[in-house]
């Protein structure tokens, strides 16, 4: 076919120059790991689309040792001991502990908190005027102990999800969601000035290609992402509303041994990374497809007898009904289990587990299939 005659001739023609070239980096530096989650209903007469993508994102230090005396304290427990982690960033429909929808900016920014009460722990979401939001965390033991805070955030719903923190052999957890909000009273009346005509005005705005390359993904895909504290960010993009009731998910447990999973209503998901990735001993490269950009990949799931495979494919806009093994770049083994979870809709989680470290997760109903991998050189 024609994209693939294309992609093969990109790859020729760049071949070892194109992993020689490192990309730019696709945030400014600050230090902190960022952990984002954009999630939203598929597009509907009931959930127009919008330039708003609907993200909760929380970002924070690497460095925050599990060693130091004032985290010893909380993590021990001690009431009252709180530390500062970081900061919460959401879209406005968001509802999470006592942060709850409301008007105003699309975007909101909290100062973030880690405390430990008499109840239990807690984070804390500071707003400017000095007002406290409360996000009660549900606690467990986990092993292996994390030396560092990490944290995550994971679909669970069509527009829910679960943010997850790691540090030490504690496991916290609280669940989220983006609620619906009411539409202004001027799109009932045909009222020309309202939020779904400048979402038209800003997709036909050709001065703004990125934000709108960025809305024809977000209007079918959701998106997990980490970016590293130097600003070298991975995201993997995965459709909407692939549910367990869906045809796709019947043919799951009929794929044969040595065959990947097909979507005939979706693509894979996307992989994109500013930095090379390995996973053990395979390496998943920048450049792949030009010199000096982030690599791109669709990631495939392979059935193996005795287990399962991810297959990072060079056709990164293949759909799913169209995958080509000549552009197989690497396979690596996926570690499968079986988790509370049975309606959960195909997606895909992004979780550090370390400075430069991370999981690659994918899950659909009670199914995941993770690979750990290492970011950078």
């Amino acid at each position: 076919m024609i994209r693939a005659a294309v992609v093969a001739l990109g790859i020729l023609l760049t071949g070892a120059a194109a992993r020689a070239q490192a990309p730019q980096p696709s945030a400014a530096a600050d230090g902190r790991v960022h952990v984002s989650l954009a999630l939203s209903h598929p597009p509907s007469s009931a959930y127009p689309p919008s330039l708003e993508p609907q993200l909760i994102g929380v970002a924070y230090a690497p460095d925050l040792s599990a060693d130091a005396p004032r985290h010893r304290e909380l993590l021990a427990g001690a009431a009252g001991s709180r530390v500062r982690i970081g900061t919460l960033e959401c879209h406005r429909a968001l509802r999470l502990g006592e942060i709850a929808p409301e008007g105003g900016d699309a975007m909101r920014s909290f100062e973030l908190w880690f405390t430990s009460e008499p109840g239990g722990w807690a984070l804390e979401a500071h707003v400017g005027d000095g007002g406290v939001r409360r996000i009660p965390l549900a606690h467990e033991t986990a092993d292996p102990a994390a030396p560092v805070l990490t944290a995550s955030a994971a679909a669970t719903a069509v527009a829910s999800g679960r943010l997850r923190l790691r540090w030490e052999r504690h496991a916290w957890s609280t669940d989220f969601r983006f609620e619906v909000l009411p539409r202004p009273a001027g799109a009932l009346a045909g009222d020309p000035d309202t939020d779904a005509v400048q979402s038209d005005i800003a997709f036909d705005n050709e001065s703004s290609p990125p934000e709108v390359a960025r809305y024809n993904m977000l209007a079918e895909r959701n998106e997990t992402a980490v970016t590293l504290a130097d600003g070298s960010r991975i995201g993997v993009m995965f459709y909407k509303g692939l549910d367990v009731e869906d045809e796709d998910y019947g043919r799951l447990a009929g794929t044969a041994a040595g065959d990947v999973v097909r979507w005939v209503r979706a693509a894979p998901p996307r992989l994109r990374t500013d930095v090379d990735l390995r996973f053990g001993r395979t390496a998943l490269t920048t450049g792949n497809l030009a010199a000096g950009f982030a690599g791109m990949y669709a990631v495939w799931l392979r059935k193996v007898d005795g287990g399962w495979r991810l297959v990072f494919n060079d056709e990164a806009d293949s759909w799913g009904t169209q995958y080509d093994a000549a552009f197989d770049a690497a396979e690596v083994p996926a570690e499968y289990s079986r988790t509370a979870g049975a309606f959960r809709p195909f997606g895909v989680t992004l979780v550090p587990t370390g400075n430069s470290r991370g999981r690659l997760v994918l899950h659909w109903g009670p199914h995941e299939w993770a690979a750990d991998f290492v970011a950078g050189n």
